[in-house]
């Protein structure tokens, strides 16, 4: 897209809504959103097979109960 090689059109209705998008987004701005979008589920993906790895597997383990609600301690 930056290099000029695939036209820059407008943003798909679906992708403006569920991304979020200015409703002027284009396509440039969807790949930004997927790209981001991404690179949340990486680090998650990472976070967790990290915990794996550890033998730390559950969740449980590092929650709490704060007036009767499970928080995570940080």
């Amino acid at each position: 897209i930056d290099a000029g090689r695939v036209e820059n059109v407008k943003a798909p209705e679906i992708a403006v809504a569920y991304w979020n998008l200015d409703k002027d987004a284009t396509l440039r701005d969807v790949v930004l959103a997927v790209r981001a979008d991404e690179a949340l589920h990486r680090d998650t993906n990472h976070h967790f097979s990290d915990r794996i790895r550890a033998g730390r597997e559950s969740l449980f383990e590092d929650m709490d109960t704060v007036e009767d609600k499970p928080h995570i301690k940080y």
